[in-house]
């Protein structure tokens, strides 16, 4: 077995601020394992670790191997035989996973030690069930957590701040770890071939029996300690699901796509009380039949709108783009392409880029109010709104077959008129399947 060896000690990361009850001579001295600053706060033949006073002791000498861990002139295992020491500052003594801070620290039946100081293990509820758990504020917390503070959206594992979220919510006591929601106890813990780490302890995998058992979501898939399931079983949570997307309680697959698709229909509506007079219309005269053919294609048809200074084009809104997705499909993201460009002082940007259901705006607006759009002289250039995964802050239940988008333009530029053009315009929808 080849256990992780890169969670070594990390000395002097983190001050434990503890309140130990601690041997004191009349001149205020500590004893063994009393608080201190400074090796002068210790008695003699004691030197100050880590915020506590404990025997004076020669560097490792000749040395640790590299899987080893030097710990007040001994050298200990960074990993036990059975699992990884993931937690900061940990090693294996006797077998178990115990921060350095603890070793030789003996606390009383029902205590465990965090940083040096004994705390309870049984919270209201009873025992607390995680490896290396203790009782701290009536809850059950890690070991290595205890003086962790974490920011928002992060959660504490093995000592260490952590995302709470893959892009959906993780679970109570889960963090992101490689794209997956798990079990914070087992956040870097590698177990010994056949066992998987449940709380913190590596115990035999349930995975591999053809059994929906344990936390499974089906069988030997799903939930917080086995692989993702596939298309079709059953699930509780987007992290059940190798696609990310679960469903009726059933994984989906995805990745499918339909399009680019281009309108068949366009009109132009004024959105704003400062429209230019001017509906989108073809360019050059006669080289499509209507504005929609025009920008159907990357071609030397355009459609174009005249902007007077300061003010707002009106609306393309484009549609009819004959999107059929199979029955029970499900919307995962929208993509918008646009090739575009700007005559004149080059001072047009978005104002508008929305997509449209039944001809109506709905969602998001998608609009870059900062980017200016290209040169016409110098060339057209694509930009991509959306994506594979964003639905824009609508929600498409009832599929796309009415889906549209709308373009409109500002031109910034309080003094001269610009022409916006526009060469081609396109839809292309991600999708998942039951």
């Amino acid at each position: 077995m080849e256990m992780d060896t890169s969670a070594g000690l990390a000395h002097g990361r983190r001050f434990w601020i503890l309140a130990l009850a601690c041997l004191a001579c009349d001149d205020g001295r500590s004893g063994q394992w009393g608080v201190c600053a400074r090796d002068a706060d210790c008695l003699d033949g004691l030197v100050c670790e880590m915020a506590l006073c404990v025997p004076a002791t020669s560097p490792c000498e000749p040395g640790c191997r590299d899987d080893e861990a030097c710990v007040w002139g001994q050298c200990y295992p960074k990993n036990c035989p059975e699992r990884s020491c993931a937690g900061i500052d940990e090693v294996c003594e006797g077998r178990a996973c115990i921060q350095a801070a603890c070793i030789g620290r003996d606390c009383p039946e029902g205590q465990r030690c965090a940083g040096g100081r004994c705390y309870p293990i049984h919270c209201e509820d009873g025992l607390c069930p995680g490896y290396g758990e203790l009782c701290l504020d009536g809850a059950c917390i890690q070991s290595a957590c205890v003086g962790v503070e974490c920011a928002e959206g992060e959660r504490c594992a093995g000592g260490r701040c952590r995302p709470d979220n893959c892009g959906w919510s993780c679970g109570d006591g889960e963090v992101c770890l490689g794209g997956r929601c798990v079990d914070a106890l087992c956040a870097g813990v590698t177990c010994s071939q056949g066992f998987v780490c449940r709380l913190g302890w590596c115990a035999s995998d349930t995975c591999t029996n053809s059994v929906r058992d344990g936390r499974e979501t089906d069988t030997d898939c799903g939930g917080p300690d086995c692989p993702a399931c596939l298309r079709g079983q059953a699930c509780d949570l987007a992290r059940d699901c190798s696609s990310g997307f679960c469903s009726a309680g059933h994984c989906l697959l995805c990745g499918l796509t339909q399009g680019p698709l281009q309108p068949a229909a366009t009109v132009s509506v004024a959105i704003t009380d400062s429209p230019s007079s001017d509906d989108w219309h073809i360019y050059p005269d006669g080289s499509a039949t209507d504005v929609a053919e025009a920008v159907s294609a990357d071609d030397r048809a355009y459609a174009i709108a005249n902007v007077s200074p300061g003010s707002d084009s009106r609306a393309l809104r484009a549609g009819e783009f004959g999107f059929d997705l199979p029955m029970g499909a499900i919307v995962a993201g929208i993509e918008c392409r646009l090739l575009r460009a700007t005559s004149g002082t080059v001072t047009n940007r978005d104002l508008t880029v929305q997509l449209l259901r039944a001809g109506e705006p709905v969602g998001d607006n998608r609009a870059d109010l900062e980017s200016v759009w290209p040169d016409a002289s110098v060339g057209f250039a694509q930009k991509t709104y959306g994506g594979p995964e964003d639905c824009w802050g609508a929600v498409w239940t009832e599929g796309v077959e009415d889906l549209g988008v709308q373009i409109a333009t500002h031109n910034h530029w309080n003094e001269d008129p610009s022409t916006a053009y526009i060469d081609a315009v396109d839809l292309l929808v991600h999708y998942c399947v039951p």
